[in-house]
């Protein structure tokens, strides 16, 4: 106790400015008030100010209810940030005031008791907390009273319920289409909270709850279904909970994290993308700095993450869903997951163990298995499925030889794996082509031109095609269901890969080929070189498909650089607006003719003619082999006429 007239005259003082705010249930100490109490106790210190009276009856009477007051989410009080501060400052003097440990430890959690009964606002209370935190030489650490079963038991419950609103705010935006502004609000808060209980803050390091929250809270973070995911694809919304744990993880935080729990944390945000995955876990997991100091690696990341995409694609096979909007949402947000586990792949290539990674490749997210596809064909599961996981991953890829590597990457038989995939997803139903100057298959032929179509590697283009007739050779001698399937499609696949190899329609005099003109959406690939209508009297102006736009699959559209009275522009149009020829049509002769091609086309039509010929066509009609059943007559048929 300081030794001084101005003791007894400091405490009266004290005494008389604590009256004016006693039993008062509405009023709380203004600043000045506080100022001058906490100046007093320092001053003279706490146990002489309360030698007459009890502290303990201090706090629970008088601060404990100041504190209610300002820190509850129901104030509507004005400044009360500085009142909090204040308030905190004057329970700081009193605990450390305190001697026994067990008294300081149960004077807090009586007061926490009651600060949380009363509702109170996240971000004033840690505010106060940061204020208990703050060091002075020769005291004691204020986070050793601050840790309790009442603040374990909170902080688990607000990371908890911070999923539970993420969740409902995610269903208000994305599927009711309702404003939720006071989410960003209560996240923003909710985070600053946990942030401070695990030592993420200015003031203190300190980890202020115990191992089990932190285990509880990575266990809880994953709970966000995925048929709710479905709705709204990525999930690029304020998650406080996530956030609080990446940056735990960042600090290699293991006193409070386990390695599972790290790469718990790290696949929920690959799973939900947007910016929390972009600019920080996929930071982290890149990170080659202070490697003892990594919780997760990008490999286990990829491991497990590309595990879990194949799981899905599994399930889809067993799903009985068969909306086609139902399911192009399913899949999209099954490709945006699929791309951020490729595009790890692919940023490990400069980091010091990119040789321990897999390969960016179909094979890694499930889509390169020949037996799925193979099951595909036979009808074991909805091919549907497959076919728009493949299409959005592929439409991931800006670079059509980025799209190209994941075929090439998927296995060594990589013509074979193309060739599964071709059959499976061909929409082939009988063997005779109705139409012979239009293409017919239009998933073939829409995922021919994202990878490139006649601009595939030629080399590539002529080993699909032999791939394909070795494959219909084959199945044309067997007698089940399922190799006829497999001879149909094959047929249809074989002859948009022809076009690919040899691009032009050959046609014979007097054909009347005024559909060649027509363009079908699904036949159109980027670089395409079209004709634009222009208006309606049907002037049409030159015009290069620059983009290929599928979000509203399956109607296409197109962005297209028209060129126009020497002048160049890009907009966006439908197939109904594009030409193949400069202008319409009236006889055979806008048509290209056999007699025009090349000698090297010539004589490349001949081999891969013949090949057919001899090795499908001659065997089944020359002399026709009426032991064969109808569809292998047929799909004989349309090979000669191919």
């Amino acid at each position: 106790v300081h030794q001084s007239h101005a003791n007894a005259v400091i405490r009266k003082r004290f005494y008389a400015t604590l009256s004016t705010y006693q039993g008062k249930s509405d009023t709380t100490p203004d600043s000045q008030a506080f100022d001058l109490m906490i100046a007093s106790i320092r001053y003279c210190s706490a146990p002489y100010i309360f030698a007459e009276a009890s502290l303990e009856l201090f706090l629970m009477n008088d601060l404990l209810r100041w504190i209610v007051m300002d820190t509850s989410s129901l104030s509507a009080r004005k400044g009360r940030r500085n009142l909090v501060e204040l308030d905190f400052t004057l329970l700081r003097e009193c605990l450390l005031s305190i001697t026994s440990p067990f008294k300081q430890k149960s004077m807090w959690e009586t007061i926490l008791r009651e600060v949380i009964a009363a509702e109170c606002d996240l971000e004033l209370l840690s505010n106060g907390i940061l204020v208990l935190l703050k060091e002075s030489e020769g005291e004691a650490d204020a986070a050793g009273i601050l840790r309790c079963e009442t603040l374990d038991d909170f902080a688990t419950k607000v990371g908890e319920e911070s999923i539970l609103k993420r969740d409902e705010h995610f269903l208000k935006e994305f599927v009711d289409d309702m404003d939720d502004e006071s989410y960003e609000e209560d996240a923003q808060k909710a985070l600053i909270f946990l942030e401070t209980c695990v030592g993420l803050n200015p003031v203190s390091a300190s980890i202020l709850v115990s191992l089990k929250v932190v285990h509880r809270w990575a266990e809880a973070a994953p709970t966000l279904d995925w048929h709710v995911l479905q709705l709204g694809g990525n999930v690029d919304i304020r998650d406080p909970l996530i956030t609080a744990l990446l940056a735990l993880v960042s600090r290699g935080e293991r006193s409070v994290l386990t390695t599972d729990d790290a790469e718990r944390i790290a696949l929920e945000s690959w799973r939900r993308g947007g910016k929390q995955w972009n600019e920080t876990t996929l930071l982290l997991l890149n990170e080659e700095d202070a490697p003892e100091m990594q919780l997760c690696s990008a490999k286990h990341i990829v491991t497990r993450g590309a595990a879990e995409l194949r799981d899905l694609l599994e399930s889809f096979r067993h799903s009985e869903d068969a909306d086609l909007v139902n399911m192009a949402l399913v899949c999209h947000v099954w490709s945006e997951r699929a791309y951020r586990i490729l595009d790890l792949c692919s940023n490990a290539s400069g980091v010091s163990n990119a040789d321990n990674f897999p390969q960016p490749s179909l094979a890694l997210i499930g889509l390169a298995g020949i037996e799925t596809w193979s099951a595909a064909i036979s009808g074991d599961h909805s091919v549907t499925y497959l076919y728009l996981c493949l299409v959005y991953i592929l439409q991931q890829f800006q670079s059509q030889a980025d799209r190209l590597d994941l075929f090439l990457k998927s296995s060594d038989s990589s013509e074979v794996v193309a060739t599964s995939i071709f059959l499976a997803i061909s929409d082939a139903t009988s063997g005779i082509i109705v139409d012979p100057v239009t293409r017919r298959d239009k998933n073939c032929a829409f995922v021919l031109s994202l990878l490139g179509g006649k601009d595939i590697p030629l080399y590539l283009r002529q080993s699909w095609c032999k791939e394909v007739m070795n494959d219909i050779s084959a199945n044309m001698a067997a007698t089940n269901q399922d190799n006829y399937t497999r001879v149909t499609r094959g047929v249809s696949v074989l002859s948009e890969l022809l076009f690919t190899l040899f691009g032009r329609i050959v046609v014979d005099e007097g054909l009347d080929v005024s559909t060649c003109d027509l363009v079908v959406a699904n036949d159109v690939c980027e670089n395409d070189e079209l004709w634009y209508v222009t208006d309606e009297h049907g002037k049409r102006a030159k015009a290069k498909v620059v983009k290929i736009h599928s979000d509203d699959f399956p109607r296409l559209y197109f962005t297209i650089r028209v060129e126009q009275s020497n002048q160049v522009q890009e907009r966006q149009t439908v197939a109904e607006r594009l030409r193949r020829l400069p202008e319409a049509p009236n006889t055979c002769g806008d048509a290209v003719l056999a007699s025009h091609f090349s000698a090297n086309e010539k004589e490349e039509r001949i081999v891969f003619g013949d090949c057919i010929f001899e090795k499908m066509v001659k065997p089944v009609l020359m002399p026709l082999d009426e032991s064969k059943d109808a569809p292998v007559i047929d799909a004989a048929s349309e090979l000669l006429n191919i």
